[in-house]
């Protein structure tokens, strides 16, 4: 399995756009692209942290060369 870890600072008035954005991005790449799947979890920080699951870093290089 590969981990991708990601962090943000989103603009307040941007936030639902992001998150919305997120959702579409996860589904399709585990639609189309064989992914495990992500999670985006909200700090007491104020940031935003997210993780993405892939079979192999292979697999998500190939997605993303996809494009």
């Amino acid at each position: 399995m590969f981990i991708v870890l990601y962090r943000w600072r989103i603009k307040p008035k941007m936030e639902r756009q992001f998150i919305e954005a997120w959702s579409e991005i996860t589904s399709h790449y585990r639609e189309n692209h064989d992914s495990l799947g992500s999670r985006l979890h909200r700090a007491s920080d104020g940031l935003f942290y997210g993780y993405a699951q892939w079979k192999s870093a292979e697999a998500r290089r190939k997605a993303f060369d996809s494009h």
